[in-house]
């Protein structure tokens, strides 16, 4: 009896994890075209092309696929918000970015971090100039236009820095942007209220506005029940639901895709370039000592400015 019921379940997971949203939208499909095809014989379907010179059809079009739009964005917004939040692996590597930064800032690597993104930037430039140029040379058949070609390469290597190409550069604050946003100043002091509530209208405000300009230019007339009401009900119903999960499905895929990729480069960029600058031991250990005599000195000078304050006063 217990292998019958484990067996059961195993089916009733199985079942579950190959019908996915996906299919169920087409499933919805498929059954909203034979519905469509057995009530046309009930039905009689009129075309009038007037009404594509009428203002109000095109009102009316615009507010209905308009909404859609506005609720396909705010479940993007939203499932993508949650799903970083919630994403143990994302917030791992915006911790590690973090670190890393911390670790940059604390042992004055800042300028050959600086460097070290300008050799990298300028390596990639010069692979896509010649990639550029190599594609250009196969393409010519003219051995005259190839050995023009050819050194203009050659030429244009030289003075790479100065030449414009297209490639994908690298940005320092594209690296550590919002690497700080999930890690809260320890030492802060202040509970971030008005941050979060600055953060939250400047993502929340446009969305909201939207939708409220939108339901505020509606005009309802009602309209006689009837069969076709009743499709147009199930349409414009399957057409919001699959803006929601197209929407949803779209912000889950972003954060557990090119957002995860992006951050797990990132790390590993910076990662690269703290084995290669990392100070040894006994320079960290130097660094710091000096850190706490400057931290010493300053402590000192402040406070023999306050006393020189508090007799003034």
């Amino acid at each position: 009896m217990s292998d019958k019921k484990e067996s059961i379940k195993d089916t009733i997971i199985r079942v579950k994890d190959s019908f996915t949203l996906r299919q169920l939208a087409f499933a919805f499909v498929v059954i909203f075209g034979v519905a469509a095809g057995v009530v046309s014989d009930y039905l009689t379907v009129g075309w009038d092309a007037s009404i594509f010179v009428q203002p109000a059809y095109w009102i009316n079009l615009a507010l209905s696929q308009g909404a859609i739009i506005v609720i396909m964005f705010c479940m993007y917004a939203l499932t993508s918000e949650r799903e970083e939040a919630n994403n143990e692996a994302v917030q791992n590597l915006r911790k590690e970015i973090y670190k890393a930064h911390c670790i940059i800032t604390r042992f004055g690597l800042s300028e050959r971090f600086d460097d070290y993104v300008y050799i990298k930037n300028v390596r990639r430039k010069t692979k896509a100039y010649k990639r550029k140029m190599e594609s250009k040379i196969f393409r010519t058949c003219n051995e005259e236009k190839q050995k023009q070609l050819r050194e203009e390469l050659e030429s244009g290597l030289k003075i790479i820095e100065s030449l414009k190409v297209k490639y994908d550069k690298i940005k320092i604050a594209t690296i550590f942007s919002r690497a700080s946003f999930s890690m809260q100043d320890s030492e802060s002091l202040e509970d971030g209220r008005i941050k979060t509530t600055r953060r939250m209208l400047l993502n929340k405000v446009i969305s909201v506005i939207a939708f409220g300009v939108l339901l505020s230019s509606i005009v309802f007339d009602m309209r006689a029940f009837g069969i076709g009401i009743v499709l147009k009900t199930f349409l414009k119903l399957f057409q919001a639901a699959y803006a929601m999960y197209s929407g949803g499905r779209a912000g889950v895929d972003f954060i557990r895709g090119p957002l995860n990729t992006a951050l797990d480069n990132r790390a590993a960029f910076i990662q690269k370039f703290l084995d290669k600058n990392m100070p040894s031991a006994e320079e960290q250990k130097v660094s710091e000592e000096k850190s706490a005599a400057d931290e010493q000195t300053e402590t000192e000078e402040i406070l023999k400015r306050k006393k020189e304050l508090e007799s003034g006063n």
